[in-house]
């Protein structure tokens, strides 16, 4: 956004003025102030039920934001122990995309597909997010178990989401399952933490852990990205 003194010129008022207009507008988190970089228009803010397993990024479609996404790796690839152990396999298809909204990078995913999904081609990867190739492999995502965390953006994921170096972000784990309890994909999903609100939705009696139970074993769909 224009500095201060142009927005006061461009509008004829004061510079009291615009900075309590802007104060305002930061209220309402409407805009972002980056000190020495500037003012600039917040990103569309999305509220996530973590107890409904649906679709993340198909959520945009539906509240009317425009959402796109890059693929930056394709590769068949051996796992690291810690991911091998969740998935009971040693190599998986690699998929890692950039996730936009409105232009702006919003999420980075890094996906380990079931070892079937070796045959997908890199045309048939960039036009599909992973659950749909799985689908159409015959894999049905049946249930996800979910771990959600927040830790500081190093080079490479701050890089990727136009943030600063150590800025806080906002991790979602995921590993899915067939109803046959057999393990399908694992995917780490990186967002800024100034354009998501994740909801625990607690009806009743139910304590706070059963409700995060219930967001790993609800059986409609996985949470998908």
């Amino acid at each position: 956004m224009p500095g201060e003194n142009e927005l006061a010129r461009a509008f004829k008022v004061s510079r009291v003025t615009v900075r309590a207009a802007l104060a305002l507008l930061e209220k309402k988190d409407l805009i972002v102030r980056r000190a020495g970089a500037g003012t600039f228009v917040a990103m569309p803010r999305l509220h996530h039920d973590l107890t409904i397993l649906e679709s993340l990024f198909a959520k945009f479609t539906k509240v009317g934001i425009t959402s796109s996404a890059e693929l930056l790796e394709y590769k068949w690839s051996a796992l690291d122990a810690r991911t091998a152990r969740k998935l009971g396999f040693a190599e998986a298809m690699h998929l890692s995309r950039r996730w936009f909204v409105s232009k702006t990078p919003f999420a980075v995913t890094y996906s380990y597909l079931h070892p079937s999904a070796r045959t997908t081609s890199h045309a048939e990867a960039e036009r599909k997010p992973g659950y749909l190739i799985l689908e159409s492999l015959g894999h049905h995502v049946d249930r996800a178990n979910l771990k959600l965390r927040a830790e500081r953006a190093d080079k490479k994921i701050a890089q990727a989401l136009d943030v600063e170096a150590h800025a806080p972000v906002l991790v979602l784990e995921r590993t899915s399952y067939s109803e046959s309890d057999e393990a399908l994909e694992h995917t780490e999903c990186y967002m800024r933490s100034d354009a998501i609100d994740f909801v625990l939705t607690v009806q009743g009696s139910a304590s706070v852990s059963a409700a995060f139970e219930q967001a790993g074993k609800s059986r409609p769909n996985g949470v998908r990205a």
